[in-house]
């Protein structure tokens, strides 16, 4: 029988976001909002309520909107943790790369059993292979699944690139 996991991470890139006023915090566009809505369904099938989570999202209004589906359904209240947003203009690539390995590093202790994280397509790749040493992208409302289990590797346990 196997193991269940120590922890799941659970990272979405943000739903498709609202052009109507490039540059600014747009929130989703009707697309992205059925997206979220697809996200919720997804969600529902693999993990119901989990009854020990967290969400955890960039402070931008479309990963925090991508996120309020499964708010609604658990209860649960989105954090929002600066170090999930894009690469900032000051910032280095070395300073980014860094910064995202300080939150998958805390996830390998993380003492929920889920954390599920909406964050941005500059983002996603950098946590992807630092914690599995895969390079992969996400497109919009994409949905990728890393197990951290105490004495193994962390691995990529389900990945959907992108939902239409």
């Amino acid at each position: 029988m196997a193991k269940e996991p120590r922890h799941t991470l659970l990272i979405l890139r943000h739903a498709h976001r609202s052009l109507s006023h490039p540059g600014l915090d747009n929130g989703l566009s009707s697309k992205g909002r059925e997206q979220a809505r697809l996200i919720l369904k997804l969600f529902k099938s693999f993990f119901g309520r989990p009854p020990k989570a967290r969400l955890l999202s960039s402070p931008k209004k479309r990963c925090l909107e991508t996120l309020r589906p499964i708010a609604k359904h658990t209860g649960l209240r989105t954090e929002t943790d600066d170090r999930l947003v894009e690469q900032r203009p000051a910032e280095t690539q070395s300073q980014f790369e860094d910064r995202v390995r300080r939150f998958v590093n805390e996830q390998r202790k993380a003492a929920s059993t889920l954390t599920v994280v909406c964050s941005h397509g500059d983002w996603v790749p950098v946590a992807l292979r630092l914690a599995t040493g895969g390079r992969m992208r996400l497109k919009k409302g994409g949905w990728a699944q890393v197990e951290f289990e105490k004495g193994t590797a962390p691995r990529l346990s389900w990945l959907l690139q992108k939902l239409d």
